[in-house]
This record gives structure tokens, C-alpha cells and sequence, in this order.
């Protein structure tokens, strides 16, 4: 019976399963310790009892364990609340929704099905596709494509070079004859009766020199059409270039140039069908000036006026230079005379730059050939070298009956061309003799 320190152990036949626990409440203030300390005090201690089998019916609150439980299995009931965490294990039952999720993030497995969108996207693709769009671009690219389409285009390009094509006797022996004239105005009864009965042996055009209406007329569609109509009766073609009373001098110039554009400009095309002998060009930009090879000699008409607006007038100046330069350059292995035509005066004050500019290329690189410019006058006469330029000739040409017949004589040997002229020789009518 003396004390041990040690507890007596009793044997039983009932094997001890487990000790009952009971949990007190704790406050806010109770310590892990507290709760230990309290159960290994309890009175209702002990190993030899039978344990509990049916668990306590206290109403005493549990209180959770301070470690998770860690599980494979996934619960059998479904949280009332979200996960804050992602699973690293996939759902086996994908969720269903009517809207996208927008990622924040790329993801690094492409799509099983292709994502569907009705605008494309505003940034370009590094790499070209390997298959053709099934529709074309809006909008062509800014970027020339390196390789050459095998198909032509559907808009032809615009070029202020024209194709230099020559003529059937662009670059034929012989003389070039020819006429000019200038004005005639509303007065188209006087100069049909004497046009319809010009003499023409190897002449093959004439050019009017400008001012198709006179100043009484003040421009009016009536009498750009009449100068047209006694025109119409020249039996050879007849080429157009505007003159003072054509548009700069009309009360209004707008629709002055208008009624020149409609009537005279293209004259040329209406009355008569196009010749073989020679190839005419267009310029682009200004379509009244033109030009043509025939006989070795080259022909160029120009929008030559007295503009008081000098902005217009050194456009347009710049734009004859440049139309003279380019044909004589295109054609000038090919070429013994440059025949200029305008109806402004060479030597006045608003058309230097263009004198400057005939007088330069003649002393330097057209010296070897005539340079001709001829203009309306109100007397014919002509002026050998201009500005003391040789073989540089100002041809004037009067604006009354009757027109000048021209000849550029053909270059020989080591000489230049020659220039004639003379007035028309008018066909006298034999009157019967009344028996």
C-alpha cells in the first residue's frame, strides 16, 4: 500500500479504444496552454474506463483543429463560397457561359476552336500567310509590290512624256509647206468664201495663230463656232492655239476659255480624220499645246498670251520650256529645224523667261539647227536673228487676208534648213465670155 510513482496498471479483458475528450469553452483570451492544462486535470480521467461510444450531446462548441486535413479526394459537397485560389488540377466538367473571359494574359496552348470576331485586328501580321484572302483590301498598300503583276492594269498611268512615234513622213526628205493665219473673228462669211477655194499642192496643214474672235464680240459662243464652221472648208487640217481675245481679254475668262476649249481647241479632230504623214502629241497638263514631226522639221504650238496675272503667266511659260525641251531632246537625231508657234510676241516683257530660255539652248546645244518662232501680227515680216542669234528667226504673221504659205526648205550638205514665205496665191475666177 505505499505510495509509487508510477500508476498501477490493470489488466482487463476489454481493450482500452479510445479516451473520451471533453472540450470546454474557451473565450477569446484562452491560450493553446490553458486548454491542455485543463484537460490533463480532469477528474473523469481514465485508462481503465469503457470508452464513450455515442459522442457527446454537449452544446459545447467545437473548436477547429490548428492543421488542415490534406486530402486527393475532393469533397462529396459543394462549398457555399468560392475557392480564393486556383486549382492546379483542370475541372473534369467545363463551365458553360455565354460571355468570353478576357485574359490578362497570353496563354501558351493555342485555341481548340478559333476565336470569332467581326472586326479585324488594327495591328499588322509579322509574317505573310501561306493561304489568300478570300477578299481583297479595302485599300491598296502604300508599299510597292517587288515583283511584277503578269496583269495589266486596270487604270492606264499618266505620263507628261508622250510616246514618240513618228509618222508615215516624219522623217522624209524634202521641203515642209504649210499655211498660218491668225484672227477672222465673226466675219466667217468672208473667210469661208476664201478658205473653201484654197490652193493646195503639197501643203499639208495649216495652224491658226490665235484671237478666233475679234474684240467686238466680247467671246460669245457664237462666234468661237463661227470661226470654226469657215475653218470646217480648209481642205487640209487645221490646228488651233489660243490667242488674246480667246480668254484675257474677255470680260469674263472663264467662260471665254470654256467656249475655246468646246469650239477651236481640238479643231483638228472634228472637221477632218487623222493623217498618217505625222504623229500629233498632246501635252497632258495643257492639251491646246501640241507637236509633231513632219519633214524633218518639228513643229510645236504653245500657249503663248499677254496675262496680267503673272502667277499664271510663269506657270504656264515654265510648262512651254519644258514642252519645247522635251520633244526636241526626244527627237533630235532626227530633227533640222524647230518650228515654234505662239501669238504673243517673243521679245515682250511677261514671256523673258521663255526668250531666255530659246536663246540659251540655241547658242549651246541647238546650234546646229533653225529655231523659228512664229506669231500673229498685224503685218507680216520677219525678224533674222533674234537678239543677235544666228539662224534664230521671229516670223511674223499678218491677221488679214491674205494667210502666209511657208516652206522649210530641206537642210544640204553642211548648211542649216531654209525658211520661205509668201502670201497665198489667190484663185482668180475666169468670167465667161456672153456670146
Amino acid at each position: 500500500d505505499s505510495p509509487t510513482s508510477r500508476p498501477t496498471t490493470t489488466s482487463t479483458n476489454t481493450p482500452t479504444l479510445a479516451r473520451t475528450t471533453t472540450f470546454l469553452p474557451t473565450s477569446s483570451q484562452t491560450s493553446t496552454n490553458d486548454i491542455l492544462d485543463d484537460l490533463s486535470s480532469a477528474s473523469d480521467i481514465s485508462p481503465t474506463k469503457s470508452p464513450r461510444l455515442e459522442p457527446s450531446e454537449s452544446s459545447t462548441p467545437f473548436i477547429p483543429t490548428l492543421s488542415p486535413t490534406v486530402t486527393t479526394k475532393p469533397t462529396a459537397s459543394f462549398s457555399a463560397s468560392p475557392s480564393f485560389t486556383f486549382s492546379d488540377i483542370p475541372s473534369t466538367t467545363p463551365t458553360v457561359t455565354s460571355l468570353p473571359t478576357i485574359s490578362t494574359m497570353p496563354i501558351s496552348r493555342p485555341s481548340l476552336h478559333p476565336t470569332s470576331t467581326f472586326l479585324p485586328t488594327s495591328l499588322p501580321s509579322t509574317s505573310p500567310t501561306d493561304r489568300p484572302s478570300l477578299e481583297p483590301s479595302l485599300h491598296p498598300t502604300s508599299i510597292p509590290s517587288t515583283i511584277p503583276t503578269d496583269r495589266p492594269s486596270i487604270v492606264p498611268s499618266s505620263s507628261i512624256q508622250p510616246s514618240w512615234s513618228f509618222g508615215d513622213d516624219a522623217i522624209d526628205e524634202g521641203d515642209a509647206s504649210f499655211y498660218l493665219m491668225a484672227d477672222g473673228g465673226s466675219n466667217w462669211q468672208f473667210w469661208t468664201e476664201k478658205l473653201e477655194k484654197l490652193v493646195v499642192e503639197d501643203h499639208k496643214f495649216m495652224v491658226h495663230l490665235g484671237s478666233a474672235t475679234r474684240a467686238v464680240d466680247d467671246c460669245t459662243a457664237t462666234a468661237y463656232y463661227r470661226t470654226q464652221l469657215s475653218l470646217s472648208v480648209t481642205p487640209i487640217p487645221v490646228y488651233s492655239i489660243p490667242g488674246n481675245n480667246d480668254w484675257p481679254e474677255c470680260s469674263n475668262p472663264t467662260s471665254g476659255w470654256q467656249y475655246y476649249q468646246q469650239h477651236m481647241m481640238d479643231i483638228d479632230t472634228l472637221h477632218w480624220n487623222a493623217t498618217t504623214d505625222y504623229d500629233v502629241k498632246r501635252h497632258v497638263n495643257r492639251t491646246e499645246n501640241f507637236s509633231f514631226l513632219y519633214k524633218k522639221v518639228l513643229f510645236v504650238g504653245l500657249h503663248m498670251v499677254t496675262n496680267s496675272d503673272g502667277n499664271e503667266t510663269l506657270s504656264r511659260l515654265e510648262d512651254n520650256i519644258d514642252w519645247v525641251v522635251t520633244n526636241v531632246e526626244a527627237y533630235r537625231n532626227n530633227i533640222d529645224a524647230i518650228f515654234v508657234m505662239g501669238y504673243a510676241r517673243l521679245l515682250a516683257q511677261e514671256n523673258k523667261p521663255f526668250y531666255n530660255a530659246m536663246v540659251t539652248k540655241k547658242q549651246t546645244e541647238w546650234s546646229d539647227k533653225l529655231l523659228v518662232y512664229a506669231r500673229r501680227s498685224s503685218e507680216s515680216d520677219i525678224t533674222k536673228d533674234v537678239g543677235g542669234v544666228k539662224d534664230f528667226l521671229e516670223l511674223k504673221v499678218g491677221n488679214e487676208w491674205p494667210i502666209m504659205d511657208v516652206r522649210v526648205k530641206a537642210k544640204k550638205g553642211k548648211g542649216l534648213a531654209k525658211l520661205e514665205y509668201q502670201d497665198v496665191e489667190e484663185v482668180v475666177e475666169e468670167e465667161e465670155e456672153v456670146v
